[in-house]
């Protein structure tokens, strides 16, 4: 009985395997996923129908794809093994078309993981979570003297959580922004966010919002009719250490591609995403592809102010860089590009060749899934209190039990250890893996429109950014700089072309070009070229460059709004090598 009992499944699967495919002409394997069940009404949950497909694509290998149906609403609801509703792992040449269909997500759950995969492609999908990830309400009182202001909850959107539901998530991120309704952003005037203390239901879709001191002043500038956006966490933590996640990063993108080569996100619209950035794109070995990927506001929904309320897209740790065209971006809280490298410090000096090292995530045993380094690499080294920057130093040998323990090949003197901890560790020696700067990045023929922060920001090597139009942000367009202090990405930017680009209707500046260091002038950023870009500003120097060297200006076109010439458009400080053509 026991032998029968363990065949029969195996059986039954194998001949629904069979039944639910069919074979090109070519021989690839073409799977529907309405063979395994999906009804795609939009109310029925297809979730094990979903996981069911997903199985047998696997199953089915190289060349393989899977078929969603034109039209449909796929409801899916939470997956007991994964937080990822498509969640690929180790696959080679396979396809997810969704042919136009919509995934209607349970917000406990993100939407794709591809990870460990070569020529993954996953295209023609819409993006909805249901409910959102977020409340909002409109102002309807405030009183900036004793710090607190009322909103009124507006139709279609959740209430603000119970004591006992706050006690079973993620903490409460007592953080939230106040926008114009109109505008979909916020006004040049108001500041960009507004933490609280804690807030007080005063009537059935009425609450009371307390900041905290430093923003009582701020409160002067909201007005009625203003719309306050809070987000909102629905995965218990129980339930994410229960799938053997680390609460604070593991479940930290909608969409993740990492420690992949040559996979592609094509033609995907997010319009509202569970409480993480758009997208992670980390630790890749090869091109990672999104091509007209858009985060945007969908259509008949016009009273919601944000699509998504964390970052866009996170590119870091990457051997290749992205290649980002194409693409729309609107109705974010964060940055909608972000291309780094994680900032490595010593945790401990075992000798003067071997260290103990960690990264934000903390002290922890490194494996692929946190950790981009290698033997071979070859780290760069910055010492803050100095100025000092050494290297390249090679990675001769990573621990066995501990790959965190890494000896290099020549000795490093006056190492000051830190855990990357935010303000504590400013003064502590950093280290980047050059081997991970994501060189080659290219960021083309992209939209960045209504949002809260900056279109781009990047520390990567080698890179274009074409061809781009920028307007409408509440923040920079295109930012290269490092980070320390309040948190810590780098490495300083090398080699990087902006060129062909549009800016218009910025409340700042729409290039900024800075060397964060704690000593100037130490232009460690090098070799930028700027060129053919057309400028329409409301300030009037909309290029700031800071300690910087190599700085090479060409052919760019500078104008108010009211279309005149700008007199001082670009503004410079401890600039080494500017060539203005």
């Amino acid at each position: 009985m026991i032998e029968v009992k363990s065949i029969l499944p195996m059986m039954t699967a194998a001949a629904l395997l069979v039944g639910c495919s069919s074979i090109h002409g070519d021989g690839r394997k073409a799977l529907k996923l309405a063979d395994f069940g999906a009804v795609g009404d939009g109310n029925t949950d297809d979730i094990a129908a979903l996981v069911q497909a997903l199985d047998a694509l696997s199953e089915a290998g190289a060349g393989a794809s899977l078929h969603f149906e034109p039209g449909k609403i796929y409801k899916l609801g939470v997956r007991d093994d994964s937080v990822y509703q498509i969640d690929l792992q180790e696959l080679e040449d396979v396809t997810i078309d969704g042919h136009g269909s919509m995934l209607l997500v349970d917000p406990k759950q993100a939407y794709i993981r591809i990870r460990r995969c070569e020529g993954v492609t996953v295209k023609n999908l819409l993006l909805e979570n249901d409910p959102l990830s977020y409340t909002q309400g409109k102002i309807i009182a405030a009183n900036s003297e004793e710090g607190w202001f009322d909103i009124e909850l507006m139709d279609g959107y959740c209430d603000m959580p119970s004591d006992e539901e706050l006690g079973e998530v993620r903490p409460f991120w007592p953080w939230g922004a106040v926008l114009d309704p109109q505008e979909r952003r916020i006004r040049p005037e108001m500041i960009d966010h507004v933490f609280t203390e804690r807030f007080e239901k005063i009537g059935d879709r009425t609450v009371r919002m307390f900041a905290k001191p430093d923003y009582y002043k701020h409160i002067a500038d909201f007005r009625k009719g203003d719309v306050y956006f809070q987000p909102l966490y629905w995965n218990p933590v129980e339930r994410l250490k229960g799938l053997g996640m680390h609460v604070s990063y593991d479940a930290a993108a909608n969409i993740i591609v990492s420690q992949s080569s040559d996979c592609e996100i094509e033609n995907v619209t997010m319009y509202s995403g569970r409480s993480a950035m758009t997208s992670r794109v980390e630790f890749n070995t090869g091109r990672i592809t999104f091509d007209r990927f858009q985060v945007r506001h969908r259509p008949g929904f016009d009273d919601r102010v944000v699509t998504n309320w964390r970052d866009g897209m996170h590119c870091k740790d990457n051997r290749i860089g992205p290649l980002i065209e194409n693409c729309y971006f609107e109705g974010m809280l964060d940055d909608s590009i972000n291309i780094a490298s994680d900032t490595i410090m010593a945790a401990e000096v075992l000798s003067d060749r071997q260290f103990r090292f960690c990264n934000w995530r903390g002290l922890l045993t490194w494996h692929r899934d946190i950790c981009a380094v290698r033997e071979g690499d070859q780290f760069l080294a910055y010492f803050p209190p100095t100025g000092d920057v050494k290297g390249p130093y090679t990675v001769v040998e990573m621990n066995d039990e501990h790959p965190e323990i890494i000896t290099l090949d020549q000795p490093i003197e006056g190492i000051v250890t830190g855990q990357v901890r935010a303000q504590v560790d400013k003064n502590s020696t950093q280290f980047y893996n050059l081997n991970a700067v994501s060189r080659g990045f290219i960021v083309r023929n992209n939209t960045f429109d209504k949002q809260r922060r900056d279109a781009m920001r990047t520390r990567g090597y080698d890179g274009r950014i074409e061809g781009n139009t920028v307007c409408n942000l509440a923040a920079e367009g295109i930012y290269l700089s490092n980070e320390m202090g309040n948190f810590y990405e780098g490495p300083f930017s090398q080699n990087v072309v902006i060129r062909n680009n549009s800016f218009s209707n910025m409340h700042r500046e729409a290039i900024k070009l800075v060397s964060k260091t704690a000593t100037e002038p130490l232009p460690l950023m090098k070799n930028i070229v700027i060129e053919g870009n057309t400028f329409i500003s409301r300030v009037e120097s909309p290029i700031h460059i800071r300690n910087v060297e190599d700085v090479t200006l060409r052919n760019n076109t500078f104008k108010n709004e009211a279309g005149d010439p700008l007199r001082n458009p670009v503004s410079v400080r401890h600039v080494v090598g500017l060539k203005e053509e």
